[in-house]
């Protein structure tokens, strides 16, 4: 690594990693383009460090082997069987047990301040 502090290079080398993920996304292996973004939104999400650096790099490489033809696409893979349908259970229970949006706070008119209708001459 350059000179350049930690807090400086880090967004660019994140920059930089997006921008590979438009390309992987727009040449097609959108899956991939979504795993390559979750594992750098990880990395970038903790301790800013070498180590950081070194994953986004990696990340980065990555994305030139898919786009190269060197690497192939990964795909998000559905469980099957029982463990499959656990995660999917789990995943739907915490859909369940989520805390839903308060109800609306309805805004009831001012009462008016003219006089009523007895007290009216005309």
């Amino acid at each position: 690594m350059d000179d350049q502090p930690i807090a400086e290079s880090l967004p660019e080398r994140y920059r930089e990693l997006l921008d590979q993920v438009a390309e992987v996304s727009k040449a097609g292996f959108r899956a991939e383009a979504d795993l390559i973004r979750a594992a750098a939104i990880r990395a970038y999400s903790r301790r800013w460090n070498n180590a950081t650096d070194r994953r986004l790099q990696e990340l980065i490489g990555r994305g030139d082997r898919v786009l190269e033809g060197r690497e192939r696409a990964r795909r998000r893979v559905r469980r099957e069987g029982l463990l499959g349908v656990l995660d999917r259970a789990g995943f739907a229970l915490r859909l369940r047990l989520a805390p839903s949006r308060p109800p609306r706070r309805t805004v009831t008119p001012a009462p008016s301040h003219a006089p009523p209708a007895e007290s009216r001459t005309a």
